[in-house]
């Protein structure tokens, strides 16, 4: 039985390797034998497809997941009989390109089965992806998780395989719930954790729902650096006590001087004040990244809190879409303390007039963005005034500002004053001709020529884009927070 499974398995992995990941096969692709036996024993299946051009006879494997077994069950002959035909099956599995500079797996269910055949697979995975991968402070595990847990290694395995890695990223969502609670129960079950994968973890990136497991999962990743948590519709079920217990596991990484970058991120309304209130009395954190989007909180809470995160480098604060326009100006009042800060963002939240706070805190920016936070003619120019101090300014953003023809000059004015500055975001601000042509202009008299340009969203005509030839505009893109993905990557 398990020689026709690899025979099939050969056809099989063949068609996973194809472009258009073919599952129609012909007879003579198995051979009369092999199809014989198995059409007997249920695996493949004869059938008679309609086409254009009539009848055609054709076979398939009785499901999809058949054929990735079978494929599965070959590849993991091949890791014992012939390494270099494993190789280079594994290569095209993988779409790994001849600089290995990319990786891509279009069928991770093949690997998962042959994990699960043959154990010693998941060492040769791991090291495929360190020596594609490896080459920065940390590895990335995500695509191994399912392989991890179709392994079913024991602890002292998992130690073992990882033991030459010291710092690990990963990535779940809703479909890797029960492998993480795989490796959750292994921790539980064993009174030492040095050395296991959960320990290892220095940047970990959760996006499901909430699970009760949750905050007992955070015991057990002492080393995390950053943690960026999206919490789905499912965490309204959470009661306040859940709340709290998530929370305080949360503060007690910070406790731990280790936990740099703190993400939260849910789809429906929450107070965060309690979390707030501990990072405040918390004298141990030592945060260099705090984002939270779309939370309630106590606005004197939140500026006690941020008064105490003096090492903050970056800061985001994203109001909540169900309350648009709140105020938040205790908060803007604190945000000068921090000394250390370097990328300030701001969604949603009504500064207007407290605008001026931000003075002290400007010329020590790279990255400002101030996000649909409801400026008139007066609150521009008095931002502007003071933001031409903002000479290691890289990126500014003003989406969701409405110009004028006299705010679009004070624009001109600072920008003139700015010799970092290399990205614009003036997205949805109302711009027409008249505006982007007086933009075009002082633009192009800039000491420092502009990296991008982003003015989607603006209705302006052939005039306004003959202002702009020579200038790197991208108005027909859809804007996916260029800003925060850049503060990202530079806090990895």
């Amino acid at each position: 039985m398990q020689s026709l499974l690899c025979t099939l398995g050969k056809v099989a992995l063949n068609g996973i390797e194809d472009e258009h990941q073919q599952v129609v096969f012909s007879e003579k692709d198995f051979g009369s034998e092999v199809f014989n036996l198995g059409c007997q024993v249920g695996i493949i299946t004869r059938e008679r497809l309609r086409s254009k051009c009539g009848v055609k006879p054709s076979v398939t494997f009785l499901h999809k997941s058949f054929q990735d077994f079978c494929a599965g069950m070959y590849l993991a002959k091949l890791l014992d009989s012939n390494q270099s035909e494993f190789d280079t099956f594994l290569k095209k599995l993988y779409q790994i390109k001849d600089d290995e500079s990319e990786i891509y797996l279009p069928s991770p269910n093949v690997l998962d089965f042959c994990c699960g055949i043959q154990r010693s697979m998941l060492d040769t995975l791991l090291k495929l992806t360190k020596r594609v991968f490896g080459q920065g402070s940390w590895l990335d595990i995500s695509i191994h998780l399912s392989h991890i847990f179709e392994s079913q290694l024991t602890y002292a395995e998992l130690v073992s395989l990882f033991s030459h890695v010291d710092n690990l990223k990963l990535s779940v969502s809703y479909g890797d719930v029960p492998y993480l609670l795989y490796l959750l129960k292994l921790s539980e079950s064993e009174n030492r954790h040095e050395g296991f994968i959960l320990t290892k973890l220095v940047h970990f990136h959760i996006t499901m729902g909430y699970e009760q497991w949750l905050p007992s999962l955070f015991k057990f990743t002492p080393n995390l650096v950053t943690l960026d948590i999206k919490l789905g519709k499912s965490f309204k079920s959470i009661t306040p006590s859940q709340l709290k217990e998530l929370y305080h596991a949360i503060s007690k990484l910070g406790e731990m001087k280790q936990l740099k970058l703190l993400n939260l991120n849910v789809f429906i309304q929450f107070d965060i004040t309690y979390l707030l209130d501990i990072l405040t009395k918390n004298k141990k954190i030592d945060l260099k990244g705090l984002f939270l989007q779309e939370f309630q909180f106590d606005n004197k809470v939140m500026a006690n809190c941020l008064t105490n995160c003096s090492s903050l480098t970056h800061l985001c604060l994203t109001q909540h879409r169900l309350q648009p326009g709140l105020s938040i100006k205790d908060v803007i009042k604190a945000i000068p303390t921090l000394r250390k800060l370097e990328s300030l963002d701001i969604v949603g939240y009504r500064i207007g007039g407290t605008v001026k706070y931000l003075k002290s805190v400007v010329p020590q920016l790279l990255r400002l963005s101030l996000h649909g936070c409801d400026f008139n003619d007066q609150n521009l120019r008095e931002l502007f005034t003071f933001l031409n101090r903002a000479q290691k300014l890289k990126s500014l953003n003003l989406f969701g500002t409405t110009f004028s023809l006299l705010s679009v000059k004070y624009l001109v004015d600072c920008l003139h004053q700015i010799p970092s500055l290399e990205e614009l975001y003036l997205m949805k601000t109302g711009l027409n001709d008249e505006t982007v042509c007086v933009l075009a202009e002082g633009l192009k008299e800039m000491k420092s020529p502009l990296h991008k340009l982003y003015l989607y969203g603006n209705s302006y005509s052939q005039i306004g884009r003959a202002a702009l030839a020579g200038l790197p505009v991208e108005d027909d893109i859809a804007y996916f927070n260029e800003c925060a993905s850049q503060i990202w990557r530079d806090m990895l």
